[in-house]
């Protein structure tokens, strides 16, 4: 076994911004859940999704989903075609106007998943820093099999 994550969370309340205590979200992912739970999205360009991202014990971040596009990608185990996901992490809960802010500076993140079922997870993009000019993360699919 690689990892185990675990939680119960009927009535519990978390520590969020503002020091409110408020309840879990009911959608609500733990990170290394993400590639498989996220198979389960509407594949339709366009749709928008939102999800709480569990990184730890009460804390969650909200996350903005944006499927762009189907498109053919290349990777080390050859081409394919995937559905382009735009992930954007959402800063409302402190305010309006710093997520504005953050949304024009922050390069997006982008998840490709495979575009037949069950939509493998097969690339991540990420910024490596704050700023557009930050080098890019890359976790690929080398396998297709």
């Amino acid at each position: 076994m690689v990892s185990v994550e675990e939680g119960w969370f009927r009535d519990v309340r978390g520590l969020h911004w503002g020091g409110e205590l408020l309840p879990y979200p009911s959608n609500v992912t733990p990170l290394l859940g993400c590639a498989l739970a996220l198979r389960g999205l509407d594949f339709e360009k366009g749709e928008r999704h939102t999800f709480a991202l569990w990184l730890a014990n009460t804390v969650w971040w909200e996350i903005a989903l944006h499927v762009d596009k189907r498109e053919r990608i290349e990777l080390p185990g050859g081409p394919m075609e995937a559905w382009r996901v735009t992930a954007a992490p959402q800063f409302e809960g402190i305010g309006t106007a710093l997520n504005r802010i953050v949304q024009a500076i922050l390069p997006p993140f982008r998840i490709h998943f495979d575009a037949e079922p069950p939509h493998r997870f097969v690339r991540f993009s990420f910024p490596t820093g704050p700023f557009p000019w930050n080098p890019r993360g890359l976790v690929e699919a080398t396998e297709l099999s």
